[in-house]
């Protein structure tokens, strides 16, 4: 596989239609999130996010071992623990970082959620959630105490199947690039839950859209996947866009940005859905194949640094096998992979601290089985014992997920959606 360059950078089209809007959570000042999305839709077969990880300029997120075949499960640690409970917790809820994690609630509006991102869209101190709708525009969920309610509202006729959020132009104020049909948008929040179109990338088919620091400034730039098209690199320059480099991929599926080689720069990872691989390009000025890892099936896929050895890790998730393999390149790109078994059909993973412990943590969608695995972090660059957790009620087809602390309590939610019912719902203690 070949990077192919542009002698000259082309730049997109860009069309300025708005004012900024007001935005300071503990993400902004040049924060980004990686999410997986859903490039392809609704059949029961495996193929984004979220991604959902947050990366700085100094690429701490994770993943982690084992040896090199992903679809065989090498050694699948444990199996699922759905049972376990404490003596204090419900019969439906989880006990973990001390506290109960189970169902908060569930909200509706929504068609078909393929991605999911938590922003703060209402100038609060508050994530809020925003979900994309492959059967409709985009909707947002104002959170308030952790929990989310009533339909949402939408801020764009667009229809849009994937979603990052990063700071545009370096101010402290997290900004939302939605992937469709036709272009990438850029959204500036306005606070009070509305949104400005500020900028359009016209790019067509988009599948998957990650954020990260790709060319060393403090702008965060991205990653665009399009069905049946290079990965595109495209540099920001606060606000002003430039395709730099475009990744050879017969169907590029979900992205991944991170450090994998350890040399302190952010290489860019994809699904290749034609081969169901994982592939690496390394970040050396410009982007060069480094390495692919082949599983039977795979489609989601995020990055985070699982063994603090400061290069990151990937995840990806194997829906024929119903496993989450950890990717770890070690630095060398030379790929060593350990899998865990979770449900059935896994879609979507994400990546987050769940039980507040500040290890890196793990939750995957699973489509077939309609329900959540949780993989706490050992610090090691491994996970215990996945836990299960129903995603009902009212969510069928577990698609979408996102990780993030909606309540303040330092412990990340889980948002899920559902591909059948169009819900939307939280977990949390």
């Amino acid at each position: 596989m070949a990077t192919v360059r542009r002698n000259v950078l082309a730049v997109l089209s860009l069309a300025a239609l708005g004012c900024r809007g007001v935005y300071a959570p503990e993400l902004a000042g040049g924060a980004t999130e990686n999410e997986t999305s859903d490039p392809s839709s609704s059949t029961d077969g495996d193929t984004h996010s979220s991604l959902d990880s947050s990366e700085t300029p100094d690429t701490d997120d994770a993943e982690t071992d084992e040896t090199d075949d992903t679809d065989e499960s090498p050694e699948t640690n444990e199996s699922p623990d759905t049972s376990e409970t404490d003596p204090m917790c419900g019969a439906d809820e989880l006990e973990i970082g001390g506290g109960c994690l189970g169902f908060r609630e569930s909200a509706g509006g929504a068609s078909m959620p393929v991605d999911i991102v938590l922003i703060d869209a209402s100038g609060d101190p508050n994530l809020d959630v925003i979900v994309a709708d492959q059967a409709g525009p985009p909707r947002l969920y104002p959170s308030i105490g952790g929990l989310i309610s009533g339909d949402g509202t939408t801020f764009t006729v667009k229809i849009v199947t994937s979603l990052a959020r990063f700071d545009v132009d370096v101010d402290g104020q997290l900004d939302l690039a939605a992937g469709g049909a036709e272009s990438v948008t850029i959204f500036r929040p306005l606070g009070g839950g509305g949104f400005v179109e500020e900028t359009s990338l016209l790019l067509s088919s988009v599948t998957d859209v990650a954020a990260g620091f790709l060319d060393g400034d403090r702008a965060a730039d991205l990653a665009i996947s399009a069905s049946g098209s290079p990965v595109n690199v495209v540099l920001n320059q606060l606000g002003s866009f430039q395709v730099a480099d475009m990744l050879l991929s017969g169907d590029p599926g979900n992205l991944a940005i991170g450090d994998f080689d350890g040399d302190t720069d952010s290489d860019v990872a994809f699904v290749e859905l034609m081969s169901s691989t994982v592939v690496v390009f390394a970040n050396n000025g410009g982007f060069d194949y480094a390495t692919s890892v082949e599983f039977s099936s795979v489609f989601g896929l995020a990055a985070a640094d699982l063994d603090d050895d400061g290069d990151d890790e990937l995840l990806a998730t194997n829906p024929e096998h119903g496993t989450l393999t950890i990717i770890d390149l070690d630095g060398s790109l030379a790929a060593q992979t350990s899998s865990y078994p979770v449900g059935q059909t896994p879609r979507q993973v994400a990546v987050g601290d769940i039980d507040g412990d500040g290890v890196p943590d793990a939750v995957t969608a699973n489509r077939l089985s309609n329900d959540v695995s949780i993989l706490l972090g050992d610090g090691n660059g491994g996970f215990a014992a996945p836990l299960s957790i129903a995603a009902l009620p009212g969510t069928m087809q577990a698609e979408s997920i996102a990780l993030g602390d909606l309540d303040g309590d330092g412990r990340d939610e889980i948002i899920v959606g559902g591909l059948a019912t169009g819900h939307i719902t939280v977990f949390g203690y």
